[in-house]
């Protein structure tokens, strides 16, 4: 697990870390803070649908914390429809 830096989130399909920072309500600079395992979930017809987000188990809690989609306190499954429309 490392951190993703500011290109490590370029696999999110078009969907920039600044996007996926304001999705998760936490600002950009944490999120690069992040030890993070992007793996993204296919669909029945190959396609990727949704990213699932695994957090370092040694990620800062008060971090951790702000992010209410958080499961198990590690992980995030993230639809890319959902980040698409919150970028409208």
């Amino acid at each position: 697990m490392k951190k993703q830096g500011k290109s490590g989130y370029n696999q999110l399909e078009g969907v920039s870390a600044e996007r996926l920072a304001a999705f998760l309500g936490i600002s950009d600079a944490e999120l690069y803070s992040l030890k993070t395992k992007v793996t993204p979930v296919k669909e029945d017809g190959g396609t990727i649908g949704a990213f699932m987000l695994e957090f370092a188990t040694d990620a800062p809690a008060k971090v951790l914390n702000k992010i209410s989609r958080l499961v198990n306190g590690r992980y995030v499954y993230v639809l890319i429809d959902e980040l698409r429309l919150s970028e409208l």
